[in-house]
């Protein structure tokens, strides 16, 4: 039987901007409820164990779970370096607000330290809280076909709070189809066609047919039984809403009505985790971005904690793809010709896999560097690195077996995080040198052929052209 999704989950007080990608905490798990009460009222040791048990769950691999353990064990002599390890953890593997970042480093630099730790106040207590229990969405970075130069997506910009109660009326057990339906026709666009689909809510403005959603809504179950079947994956109970529009005019419309959100003029899609949603420029029948896009949504039920590389290159490896049995096989597509134009630009894989969260997920694009921050090019091409390494991992057959041995890894580990997963992916597959090499010349040998005509049922993605890009400040058309 499918687990739903953990209930959505706010707090009393959001401090800063919070877009997490991490499933909300699971607030009718008891031991969730337990384990934050033993925190929150400073009774660390037996929060920490209850918290661990929690988090074998799955659904409890979250930031803010981490948190509460790695604060918890930075308070318990014995447990006082794993904390640390555990905060360190935090930083490289979640994406963090400029406020959350600043405030995990602290407890981490105070917990290696030798002095007494202070008992965390109600104010901090509260921030971390509500800086690693939000939602996530995050903008893209993709590149023109007919363009000249790449084109950053930035980051989802919270206008301001989200009414909880709201954001509950969207959720609903599938089997509770009309109920759903009679909310979202609430609160769509005017002429919106809204049809329930299986475990799929679709809310469009694009004017698909009852019988092409009907298509498009059982190829999304293929998906996602595969997610299921190869990478442990547990369906969601709930349905998942997929608001799909037109034109990238009334993708920022949806995002600001629907979650108050600014989002970049580039984005073509995203996810929105509290109503388990996905808001995509879709306006016909290529569903590459709804592939993209539940990735990133059901893979956080047993790996809250996925290093972007991976998350990125898996999402974007199956955007472009076909089904082949029982599989879903991820074809070449446009990063290709993007990562060999920006072939100088690209980072070596040992660089990506260390990195933590890239400058384009961070919200305002706000990151300490110790330079410069890197450029639209070099982030681009982290993006399509990450895709094509993946996409070379399949073709090997070892993308399961990598991504089993980082889901593997439990923070408090090693000091290095970023280290263990590299270590991890040398466990599989070498010295990261030697697969390097290896990379290299396969992505250079395959590039100079041509790129075959995907198959009539292929999956594809849309990308709007140039003149689609609306510029970030002006305003959208009239409507009439």
């Amino acid at each position: 039987m499918a687990r739903p999704f953990p209930a959505p989950v706010r707090l009393a007080a959001l401090i800063g901007i919070a877009l997490l990608a991490a499933m909300p905490a699971a607030a009718g798990d008891p031991r969730y409820d337990q384990g934050k009460a033993e925190w929150l009222a400073r009774s660390y040791p037996p929060a920490r164990s209850t918290l661990l048990d929690y988090r074998r769950a799955g659904f409890g691999r979250t930031a803010e779970v981490d948190y509460m353990l790695g604060t918890s064990g930075c308070r318990i002599a014995e447990q006082r370096a794993w904390g640390a390890r555990v905060l360190a953890s935090i930083l490289y593997r979640y994406q963090l607000n400029p406020a959350s970042r600043d405030l995990v480093g602290r407890e981490r630099l105070l917990c290696l330290g030798t002095a007494a730790m202070p008992e965390l106040s109600g104010a901090p207590a509260r921030t971390a809280l509500a800086v690693t229990a939000g939602a996530m969405a995050r903008g893209k970075m993709y590149y023109l076909a007919n363009g000249n130069e790449p084109v950053a997506a930035y980051a989802a910009r919270s206008l301001g709070p989200i009414d909880p109660e709201a954001l509950a009326r969207r959720v609903a057990p599938v089997g509770e189809g009309e109920r759903l339906r009679a909310e979202l026709l609430r609160i769509a666009p005017e002429r919106a066609q809204v049809a329930i689909k299986g475990r799929f809510a679709f809310v469009t403005t694009s004017g698909q047919s009852d019988a092409q959603l009907t298509a498009m809504a059982a190829r999304l179950e293929t998906y996602l039984a595969f997610l299921e079947r190869e990478y442990g994956a547990v369906l969601p109970g709930n349905f998942v809403t997929l608001w799909l529009v037109p034109d990238q005019w009334q993708l920022r419309e949806a995002a600001r009505k629907l979650h108050n959100l600014d989002v970049s003029p580039a984005t073509i899609g995203y996810t929105f985790q509290d109503d388990q949603s996905a808001v995509a420029l879709i306006p016909g029948t290529q569903i590459g971005t709804l592939f993209h896009e539940l990735f990133h949504l059901v893979v956080r039920s047993g790996f809250g904690d996925v290093p972007q590389w991976l998350d990125e290159g898996i999402a974007g490896l199956y955007e472009v793809s076909q089904v082949e049995g029982d599989r879903v096989v991820g074809l070449r597509n446009w990063r290709g010709p993007v990562l060999a134009r920006l072939w100088s630009k690209r980072p070596t894989l040992q660089a990506m896999i260390s990195a933590p969260w890239y400058v384009s997920d961070t919200p305002g694009n706000q990151m300490e560097y110790d330079g410069p921050p890197p450029s639209t090019e070099a982030v681009t091409a982290q993006f399509a690195t990450a895709r094509y390494f993946a996409l070379w991992l399949q073709g090997q057959g070892r993308l399961k077996p990598v991504y089993a041995r980082v889901q593997a890894l439990q923070p408090g580990d090693d000091d290095d995080p970023a280290g263990a997963v590299l270590k991890a992916v040398e466990a599989e597959l070498g010295p990261i040198a030697a697969v390097q090499t290896q990379f290299e010349r396969w992505f250079l040998a395959q590039e100079k052929l041509p790129v075959p005509p995907p198959k009539a049922d292929a999956v594809t993605k849309y990308e709007p052209n140039a003149q689609q890009v609306a510029p970030p400040n002006q305003a959208p058309p009239p409507r009439h």
